[in-house]
């Protein structure tokens, strides 16, 4: 909310860098780290175009920009994410009824049309997540009407790819899929956490295979081990149990851990599973949080003020 990004060492917990982006940039959106911890993308909500902000994390000073589809996607970026193998971006708009996909290695930019492919005929409208599979396959979340989108990972000029969708009771929020790449976990902002089962080779259809109660939730995410799902609720992080990971499903009990962090926002959890953070734009802070990577158990933490509201954050690969 700073034009800024600010980097924080996970071992001191203190902030080691900060990078200005530019004036009115509004980066509210969220954060993705490539594979190779080269880069960051940063999506952004202002400067009057839907882009996403480039950083050579070996060089932080270096920042490009790269505008979505046609320059405006209908309102500012939220969601952002890297395939598995570092080749493209992907970022959903909060308004607009195209995902822009950027190809890293020339900024290259296509899109995917959702309202043609699905049919509907009508303005789709508050897409928030964005997730990528350890098979290229892309999900993102839709609200209005309230779906979950699979594409593959292809490139493309306005065209949609996606082969498959699943229809949801209500509009969902964030996306995670699960390290086996065979479920995807999405909260929404009603009371539910469902869990989809996902398989690149078959139809992406069908009810979601679990749905239970949950706080009405902002973010998702999921811990290396897939054992443990971490949702924000904007009050508190709420962390549920995945008994059997080969199943996916959910430990129904309401849920197994919840932290109260007022504000809580965006969440993404380290590479070892034993430290999540979370950003709290109302409180100007990033919260992290002491969790077991095996029995999703959270307890104590740091604090770490910001100057400015925090949003989006992301780990990056080291």
């Amino acid at each position: 909310g700073t034009d800024l990004v600010r980097v924080i060492d996970t071992e001191t917990q203190a902030i080691v860098k900060t990078i200005p982006l530019f004036v009115g940039a509004d980066p509210r959106g969220g954060i993705a780290i490539s594979p190779d911890a080269t880069r960051a993308y940063v999506a952004l909500q202002g400067g009057g175009v839907s882009q996403v902000a480039v950083i050579d994390l070996s060089n932080p000073s270096s920042v490009s920009y790269w505008g979505g589809w046609g320059g405006y996607m209908g309102g500012g970026l939220i969601g952002v994410a890297v395939t598995p193998d570092g080749q493209w971006v992907y970022a959903t708009a909060l308004f607009g009824t195209v995902v822009s996909g950027w190809d890293t290695s020339t900024a290259a930019v296509n899109c995917h049309n959702l309202s043609a492919v699905l049919g509907w005929g009508i303005p789709l409208g508050n897409q928030f997540g964005v997730a990528t599979a350890p098979d290229g396959q892309v999900y993102v979340t839709v609200g209005t009407p309230a779906a979950v989108v699979r594409f593959p990972e292809v490139p493309g000029t306005c065209v949609t790819f996606p082969n498959s969708n699943r229809s949801l009771p209500y509009s969902p929020n964030g996306i995670a899929v699960a390290p086996s790449g065979k479920f995807a976990y999405v909260i929404d902002n009603t009371n539910t956490l469902s869990v989809l089962q996902i398989d690149s080779s078959s139809a992406f259809s069908g009810p979601p295979i679990q749905s239970i109660p949950s706080p009405p939730g902002l973010a998702v995410a999921v811990g290396p081990s897939g054992k443990c799902v971490y949702v924000t609720t904007g009050t508190s992080l709420s962390v549920f149990t995945v008994p059997n990971t080969s199943l996916g499903l959910v430990n129904p009990a309401y849920p197994s851990f919840t932290v109260n962090l007022p504000g809580a926002f965006w969440v993404a959890v380290t590479p070892d599973g034993t430290l999540a953070y979370v950003t709290s734009p109302n409180s100007s802070a990033v919260f992290v949080v002491n969790t077991s990577p095996t029995t999703c158990k959270t307890w104590g933490g740091t604090t770490i003020p910001m100057w400015g509201s925090p949003y989006g954050v992301a780990i990056a690969p080291f």
